[in-house]
Parts: C-alpha cells; sequence; structure tokens
C-alpha cells in the first residue's frame, strides 16, 4: 500500500515549513506571497494530497497567540484568564509566548506570524509601542497591544490619573503627609500618568510631589519591595503607596525584619489586587484592576478587527476605572 501525502511532504518538497502550508490549504494563506501560494497549491494537486483528519491539527479552532513579559507576575497570569475567559465564546484557542523586551516580542511576532494562527496580543510596559505596532501590520494578522501608553483607539488600560489621584487622596484622608512612592525604574507612559494623578491629589491638599521620596527599584517584584525598606524608614515617611503588590509585599516582609510593623508604623498602599494581598497579615489595602475584564475586553476588539467590524470604543470603554479595596495596612494618624 502507497503512503499517503501529508501536509509534511508537501512543506519538504517546497522547503516551506508544515504550518505554512497548512495555513494556505486551509485559506488562511493571504500573509505569504502568491508564488509560495502557487507552489503549494501545485504541489497539492501534484502529489494527490488530500486532507484524511490526520492533520486536523493545523485546521481545528482558532488560534490567538498572546505574548507577555512572563508568568512571575500575578497581573499577567489575570491577564492571560480573562482573554481565555473571553476565547470560550468564540471556540478559540490560546498560545502563550514570553519576552520582556522589544526585541524578544519582534522575535515571538514572528515565530507566531509563521504558526498557524489567526491573530496576536502582545501586553507589557516596556515595549517600543511603534515598533511592535509596524511589526504586527507587516503579518498580515488581527491584532492588538495592551498598551499602558493609552494613545491608540484600541488600547485597553486603566485610568491611571485617576488610580493616582484616588491613592493620594485616599492617603491623606487618612492623615499623611509624607508618603513615599515605591516604583520600578523606568519612565513608562502607565507610570508617569500615574505620578502626575498622585501629584493632582497632593495638589488638593496644597502640597507637592517630593522627588526624594521616590524609591525606584530594579523591578516589581517582591525581593525588590524587601531590599527597598530601609530606604523607606531613613526617609522618615508614615506611608508608602508602591505601584505593585509584589513590591508592597516584600516591602511589608522587610519591614517586619528591621523592627517596623504595618500599618502602626507605617502604612502600606498596593496596586493591582492580585491575589495574596488578602492572605498577608495585615491584609493589603490595594488599588484594584479590573484585569480579568481587561483582558476579556482584548478579545473583544480582536474579533471585531478579525471579523472586519468597525469596533472604536469610546473613552468608559476602553479605559477602565480603578476601585479602591479598604483593608487593614492603612492606619489613620
Amino acid at each position: 500500500m502507497s503512503k499517503k501525502t501529508t501536509i509534511t511532504d508537501i512543506a519538504n518538497e517546497a522547503g516551506i515549513s508544515p504550518t505554512t502550508v497548512s495555513q494556505i490549504l486551509n485559506g488562511k494563506g493571504e500573509r505569504f506571497s502568491a508564488t509560495t501560494r502557487q507552489k503549494v497549491l501545485g504541489l497539492q494537486k501534484k502529489m494527490g494530497y488530500h486532507n484524511t483528519g490526520n492533520d486536523k491539527p493545523f485546521e481545528s479552532k482558532v488560534t490567538v497567540g498572546m505574548i507577555v513579559p512572563s508568568l512571575d507576575n500575578p497581573y499577567y497570569r489575570e491577564l492571560i484568564h480573562g482573554v481565555q475567559d473571553g476565547l470560550v465564546s468564540q471556540f478559540a484557542e490560546l498560545s502563550v509566548e514570553f519576552s520582556e523586551n522589544s526585541e524578544g516580542i519582534g522575535y515571538h511576532i514572528h515565530e507566531l506570524s509563521e504558526r498557524p494562527v489567526d491573530a496576536i496580543i502582545v501586553a507589557g510596559d516596556n515595549m517600543d509601542l511603534a515598533f511592535v505596532q509596524t511589526l504586527l501590520a507587516n503579518t498580515g494578522l488581527p491584532s492588538i497591544i495592551m498598551d499602558p501608553q493609552q494613545d491608540n483607539e484600541s488600547s485597553v488600560a486603566i485610568n491611571e490619573l485617576e488610580a493616582g489621584s484616588k491613592s493620594a487622596e485616599y492617603l491623606l484622608d487618612n492623615g499623611h503627609r509624607k508618603i513615599a512612592l515605591l516604583m520600578k525604574a523606568g519612565n513608562s507612559e502607565s507610570k508617569l500618568h500615574r505620578i502626575t494623578g498622585f501629584s493632582n491629589g497632593l495638589k488638593e491638599y496644597h502640597l507637592d510631589l517630593d522627588p526624594t521620596l521616590f524609591f525606584e527599584q530594579p523591578d516589581d517584584s517582591k525581593v525588590s519591595g524587601f531590599n527597598s525598606a530601609k530606604q523607606v524608614i531613613d526617609s522618615g515617611a508614615t506611608a508608602v503607596f508602591a505601584f505593585s503588590d509584589e513590591l508592597a509585599v516584600g516591602l511589608n516582609r522587610g519591614l517586619l525584619a528591621h523592627g517596623k510593623r504595618v500599618p502602626e508604623d507605617i502604612s502600606i498602599l498596593g496596586f493591582d489586587d492580585i491575589e495574596i494581598t488578602r492572605y498577608v497579615q495585615p491584609e493589603l489595602s490595594t488599588v484594584h484592576q479590573p484585569i480579568q475584564e481587561m483582558g476579556e475586553k482584548l478579545v473583544k476588539i480582536l474579533f471585531a478587527k478579525k471579523s472586519d467590524e468597525e469596533f472604536k470604543p469610546d473613552s468608559d470603554e476602553r479605559l477602565f476605572s480603578v476601585v479602591l479595596k479598604k483593608r487593614g495596612s492603612i492606619k489613620h494618624i
């Protein structure tokens, strides 16, 4: 009995990848050159290829590729869950890649475009937005960026100005006037918007930002939060606004290691409202982001693009509000 021709056989003959062959044979090859498409279709006829079902994995559900910095940050784990929830209603599946910089994101965009994926989502806060947008446009695939810089019509983000302002007002209402800001180093737009919002909140109390109370760390990890404890103590701050819950949780432990209590000696306000905030002592007051809902909105916008529908969300739809979760880590003084 002669061996049946497979997609891999055609790919080997054409000198291209099996996924490229699969996409062309399944009507998803628009982004490949006419020469490549004609070569594949010619070989299909010449080699007598007929789909018998053995190649089903290449033509099954719609697949969305997603690029995030890492799973180390619980924020991105929750975002992925939100995207997955949104994909369920679309009968679609998710393929996740990881990169923390524009070069790595570019590599994964290229890799995903060579696979049988139908759309791409990119999320992160340390990317060259114009560079990433150009690479995505070159794939010919529907795509969307989780854009903390908030400067394109389909961005999905929180209202950072509101978040910063609400955080300042909450701490000021509890009597704090010397407030440290604990954050990851760098000048992302989301960070600058949040600082601006915080400054606006201070101005309501006729106060100004104090740059000597800015404590920048190499990353958003618990370790960095822990290592910042002595700086915070030496600053004389009565409260700290940490720009991530990971930093806040690490700082909490670091203050304890230096003999300081939260909130009796120093209050802490976190940001994100990840799960661990309910399981530390004391429970962490934090700024809640609707992370899963944002992930679901990414899918909604993406599939509108995939269907060539007009989807231009207004500011209320693409900019999500935050909610203060007032727990046990803030003391009124």
